[in-house]
């Protein structure tokens, strides 16, 4: 497994150049471990006219402002449903409103909330994060304090949209149909009401691209089969359409998080958007607006599940079921009870916006009577916390309870896999890349770890094997512990069930993201191949190679363990940049390791770094999204 890039020809390319001073990404907008500040600067009568006039969509003309980046002639208006009030908007950004091209880290747009269904002000982040640790569509939030014309005007909760960006991000294309449920004041299971679109588009489902051509009928023809195939024909006709083990993991884990504005409302289905992928006319379910989370420490799993259509007939299907009550042992576990991991979050958080909301001069709760917002205190966003710990002591345990009353229980012998168990070999958890390396844990009845010893990879190495999307994942090592696998090439990206099988007993299956670029770092080394270490540290000048994965998916396809042949190399599709010390730099080479089946390499000249720093920081972006950042020493 020799490395024979000294000799291809890469040693003579151009020369890497600093592409930017600032590299800021979305991912530092949505940094949930600070406390971001945004100021915004508008003519005050326009600011009064959004309180004023709350109800309506009318943008205003605003300069926006973060970590010194200002942007002006930016869009803002009142923005929400049951959220909307004259005294603490929820507000929505257009970059683009008046500077068609104009864009802010790459967003078109940005949705922040008033927290006017949410004392606690940290519903929807936990419960977005728990989507994240699952495996599960979600979308990345943070808190920041606003500030319009230099006063405070309180903690919002900045949420990324889903727009083409996002679809790019999360699926690698944009070109499929999107689609926003839209509650119009009367409940809606899933029943088909006919063949008529406008039955459906945009009173249900408001098209968010082909707005002109938004092909209502397959959205149609899967609502009819769900309401008309027969029970022994309803698993295989329905599968054609979406995977339904990913949308009942989504199920529970709103079920675990006593939702009762989503999927099983109370008044019915809110809060998703339906992607229908381009590559694959297969429908995933996006999750969206999760401030009703933490209702009922003791809702029932079962709630609701009789009226909804599609999942009261898919619980009907014995396996089905089964994995329901998994996927809900799996988010309880994964949650962990009094003093957890969902737990620490919302202690974490709570002590980074603590004094902010007590600072905020507009708090705002849903008022007693539900018609409409009070002013909250102090006292109701530390008692919302105070719930908040009740909740994690209890949950847990109570859907334990339902699960065995239910009758399940885990197999004895079964590889036992717990969210969060898949991500990149460099960092965990983290999205999946097709054609690079993965890693898995689980806990097995192995003994030893097993190593593969030839090219192609094998795809059972001592009795384990692995399926992501039905397809078989080549295997580099498997351990009493975990398993080093390739993602298959050929797996679509989105939301995709992956499953361990250890001598013919299969584990749960978990969700697992898959994405078209998710950069790690494994290791950094000089060109004699030496490690970059504190006694031989980077030099400015030299090429550094790093050995990577989830850069992006390889330009020409190669099958899946074979090794990667050497001439010609094989780049990534992804533009990827290597980020030192804050600056991205121009990378030489970007692309698959020769020789070797699933890892990557990145070819980059040092640059020069300020007198007596000693180490700077590094990370890897593959078309604008950072990876993990780790610290290189350097000269």
């Amino acid at each position: 497994m020799r490395h024979p890039l000294r000799h291809s020809g890469w040693w003579f390319l151009a020369v890497p150049f600093l592409l930017c001073a600032d590299s800021h990404t979305p991912a530092d907008l949505f940094d949930d471990s600070i406390l971001h500040e945004i100021q915004v600067r508008m003519d005050p009568a326009d600011w009064q006219a959004i309180h004023d006039h709350y109800l309506e969509n009318t943008y205003y003309r605003c300069e926006f402002e973060w970590r010194g980046m200002v942007l002006p002639n930016v869009g803002v208006r009142s923005r929400g449903s049951g959220t909307r009030n004259a005294t603490k908007p929820s507000l929505g950004f257009d970059f683009s409103k008046y500077t068609p091209a104009q864009r802010f880290l790459g967003l078109k747009s940005l949705v922040t909330r008033n927290f006017a269904h949410d004392e606690s002000m940290v519903h929807e982040h936990l419960a977005m994060k728990l989507f994240a640790r699952m495996g599960l569509n979600y979308q990345r939030t943070s808190h920041a304090r606003l500030y319009v014309n230099g006063e405070y005007a309180g903690v919002y909760l900045l949420v990324e949209p889903v727009d083409s960006r996002y679809l790019r991000l999360h699926f690698g294309e944009d070109t499929g149909f999107l689609y926003e449920f839209n509650w119009n004041g009367n409940p809606y299971h899933f029943e088909y009401l006919g063949d008529d679109p406008a039955l459906y588009l945009p009173n249900l489902f408001e098209p968010k691209s082909h707005e002109d051509s938004p092909e209502p009928e397959q959205l149609i023809a899967m609502i009819r089969d769900m309401n008309q195939v027969s029970d022994s024909d309803f698993q295989a006709t329905l599968s054609r359409y979406l995977d339904l083990k990913v949308f009942l993991t989504h199920v529970a884990v709103e079920q675990y998080l006593s939702e009762f504005d989503g999927l099983l409302g109370f008044a019915g289905m809110a809060n998703f958007y339906l992607y229908r992928r381009a590559a694959d006319n297969r429908w995933q379910f996006i999750v969206w607006d999760k401030d009703n989370t933490f209702h009922d420490i003791s809702r029932p799993i079962w709630e609701h599940t009789e009226q909804n259509v599609l999942i009261r007939r898919a619980l009907e299907v014995p396996a089905l079921r089964e994995h329901y009550l998994e996927a809900l042992h799996l988010a309880a576990e994964s949650a962990g009870g009094n003093h957890g991991w969902l737990h620490g979050e919302e202690q974490r958080t709570y002590e980074l916006i603590r004094q902010a909301a007590h600072d905020d001069p507009v708090k705002v709760m849903l008022s007693p009577s539900g018609t409409g917002v009070v002013p909250a205190t102090e006292e109701d966003f530390e008692f919302a916390h105070i719930y908040l710990n009740d909740f994690f002591a209890f949950r847990s345990g109570n859907v334990a309870a339902a699960l065995q009353s239910s009758g399940y229980y885990q197999t004895a012998t079964a590889p036992d896999v717990c969210q969060p168990a898949v991500g990149n070999l460099a960092y965990e958890p983290s999205a999946l890349t097709p054609g690079s390396l993965a890693r898995i844990r689980m806990t097995t009845a192995l003994a030893l770890t097993t190593r593969a010893t030839s090219f192609p990879l094998p795809l059972d190495l001592n009795g384990v094997s692995i399926t992501i999307g039905g397809r078989p994942a080549p295997l580099v090592s498997v351990a009493p512990g975990e398993a080093v696998f390739q993602v298959p090439l050929e797996t679509q990206c989105g939301i995709q069930p992956l499953q361990v099988n250890l001598n013919g007993t299969h584990s749960h299956v978990i969700c697992a993201e898959v994405r078209p670029s998710n950069p790690g770092i494994l290791s950094v080394s000089h060109a004699d191949w030496s490690l970059v270490e504190s006694r031989n540290p980077a030099r400015p000048g030299e090429y550094i190679i790093l050995f990577a994965a989830g850069a992006g998916m390889p330009e020409t396809k190669v099958v899946d363990g074979a090794a990667v042949p050497v001439d010609p190399l094989l780049r990534v599709k992804a533009t990827v940049a290597a980020i030192v010390d804050g600056n991205a730099i121009a990378v030489d080479y970007a692309g698959m390791a020769p020789n070797l089946a699933g890892l990557q390499q990145i070819i980059f000249r040092w640059p020069q770094i300020p007198a007596g720093r000693g180490s700077v920081l590094l990370s890897l972006s593959a078309d604008g999204e950072i990876g993990n950042t780790i610290e290189v020493p350097t000269q």
